[in-house]
């Protein structure tokens, strides 16, 4: 920051501060971590039931680490396996584990035989105040031959509990799907559907980060026979699209589209949503296109808290009122974490300046804007450091008293620490305290500068230094 004093006549004093600006982030201190490792690949706990096959059962690894506190690993049924239209009840979901080599836990639930998964809720107890890992196989059993097919969507809860003072629960959502009496594929003599994204990949994968480019993905669809009259394929996202500590992303962050189809209808850019959606329909008679791509685009997430989203996509075929599963897949989107904030001076200029600055005249007005953007989730602040008092090269200064601070809500959501004016402090002082999610942020500081009756001409500097920390 830096003031320049002219002498040159009574009538023309000119002053200028400069303000250099330095952006810290401060790492937040390590939470406890819960996550699942799934060893089937997939990203969910996946059972397909079909009449004299047996169900596969979903085998993975809970993983426990950043830990300085005693604790528990709870287990709560979350949300019914459900298609919407009938439901399975939990008592046909069983379970069993086993520990790692080298823990130093208590796990409590079943080793040898699978129990009903309601038979227990404490899985696992840990009093040495370490991280640790166990794995846990859960499978369909004797589900009812009437059971209606269809696919059931449901949620088990995780939690880490710490038994003393010192952390707070951390949670882990594990999504179920039980595919009952129906294949991920339809075929009829010479007719077939195959859906499969462009990339080779099982996942429909977008990101927020723009150096990925990975803010479209493409799925081809590809028609083979004819059908007789009219059909459309039809996309259901049947749950929401989370993060594995429960936050859901808007359905209208991501947009589909179909193009390419020389025959049929294909649909402009429309919102995701939780209900069936037509991608495509064919000609009244059932003629089609040999080929079109599906395409999602990732739009604004500004707002959205960082971290990575998953669900799945249902592909169906319907005609005559009857829906047939073609494919599924998963659906990935990873929002980037941002943390960081714009300074942006009056008048759009590169510096903060006080015009016609004169000593013993009145005080002049200079006003910056604060821009925070944050999708942390986490609380933070806004630190403003002054290293002294404004000074010239002989040693001269601005005492503190002549400087002042303001600010003033631009719909801010925090708290401005400084509404009423109030003198600038040499070293650290908190501006802002963001409210208690976190949320992006805006206001304006309004610096209000005067000079003694007695200063000398010449230039005068010091440095402003903001700090954006979490709390």
């Amino acid at each position: 920051m830096r003031i320049k004093i002219g002498t040159k006549n009574p009538y023309f004093l000119l002053g200028t501060i400069i303000m250099l600006l330095v952006v810290q982030v401060k790492a937040s201190a390590s939470s406890p971590s819960l996550s699942a490792s799934f060893y089937s690949g997939e990203s969910e706990l996946t059972f397909r039931v079909n009449q004299g096959i047996p169900v596969k059962p979903a085998e993975i690894r809970i993983n426990i680490s950043n830990v300085t506190v005693q604790y528990q690993i709870t287990q709560e049924l979350w949300a019914p396996i459900t298609s919407g239209r009938s439901e399975i009840d939990w008592k046909y979901v069983m379970m069993r584990g086993f520990m790692g080599t080298g823990n130093s836990g208590t796990f409590q639930a079943a080793r040898d035989n699978p129990s009903p998964i309601r038979s227990y809720n404490v899985l696992y107890t840990n009093t040495a105040r370490t991280s640790d890992n166990f794995t846990l196989i859960y499978t369909i059993d004797n589900l009812p031959a009437d059971t209606e097919p269809g696919s059931y969507r449901g949620q088990i809860r995780l939690v880490f509990n710490p038994l003393e003072a010192g952390q707070e629960q951390t949670v882990l959502f594990l999504n179920i799907l039980v595919d009952v009496g129906r294949q991920p594929a339809v075929e009829t003599g010479t007719q077939s559907i195959e859906i499969n994204p462009v990339s080779g990949l099982h996942t429909i994968s977008l990101a927020s980060e723009e150096k990925e480019n990975k803010k479209e993905f493409v799925v081809g669809a590809n028609i083979n026979g004819h059908f007789d009259g009219l059909f459309s394929i039809v996309q259901v996202i049947p749950e929401p699209i989370q993060s594995n500590d429960g936050t859901q992303l808007d359905y209208g962050t991501v947009s589909v589209k179909t193009e390419n189809a020389n025959k049929g209808e294909n649909i402009p850019a429309t919102a995701l949503s939780n209900t069936q959606q037509k991608i495509y329909t064919s000609l009244s008679n059932g003629d089609a296109a040999a080929s079109f791509n599906i395409i999602y685009t990732l739009g604004d997430i500004s707002g959205q808290k960082a971290g990575a989203y998953k669900s799945k996509i249902h592909y169906y075929l319907e005609q005559a009122g009857r829906l047939t599963l073609l494919k599924m897949l998963d659906l990935e989107i990873v929002v980037a974490p941002t943390f960081d904030f714009l300074v942006t001076p009056a008048e759009q200029k590169t510096e903060v300046s006080f015009q016609d600055l004169k000593p013993g005249g009145p005080a002049k007005v200079s006003e910056v804007t604060i821009e925070i953007k944050s999708n942390l989730g986490k609380q933070y602040q806004l630190n403003q450091n002054i290293s002294s008092e404004m000074t010239n090269k002989d040693g001269d200064i601005i005492p503190f008293k002549y400087f002042t601070l303001s600010m003033q809500s631009l719909d801010t959501k925090g708290s401005l620490r400084a509404a009423q004016k109030e003198e600038i402090k040499k070293g650290d002082m908190v501006i802002f305290v963001s409210d208690l999610k976190g949320s992006p942020d805006k206001f304006k500081l309004v610096y209000e500068l005067s000079c003694p009756d007695n200063l000398k001409g010449g230039y005068y500097g010091s440095r402003i230094t903001y700090s954006l920390t979490e709390i």
